[in-house]
């Protein structure tokens, strides 16, 4: 879930969770991400999302523009969890 003021309009908000999802996977990759049953085993990721929110909020990075996937939904909704 992601909230922004209306000023944001709606392709940058779709973009920082694209943009949120790609880093974590990075990060983590998908495996841990889905099996991962400590709690709090990656906490520190808050901190790459608060870095994100600043660079955002600050204009310092641009939203891509947004596809959508083969089917007609957006890429990063594609994946159940």
């Amino acid at each position: 879930m992601c909230m922004a003021d209306d000023s944001f309009g709606r392709r940058i908000p779709f973009a920082f969770l694209q943009d949120i999802k790609t880093k974590f996977l990075e990060q983590y990759g998908q495996e841990r991400a889905l099996n991962s049953l400590v709690p709090y085993a990656m906490n520190e990721f808050s901190k790459t999302i608060a870095k994100q929110m600043v660079r955002i909020e600050k204009g310092e990075e641009k939203a891509p523009i947004i596809t959508f996937g083969q089917h007609g939904s957006l890429p990063f909704l594609n994946h159940s969890v």
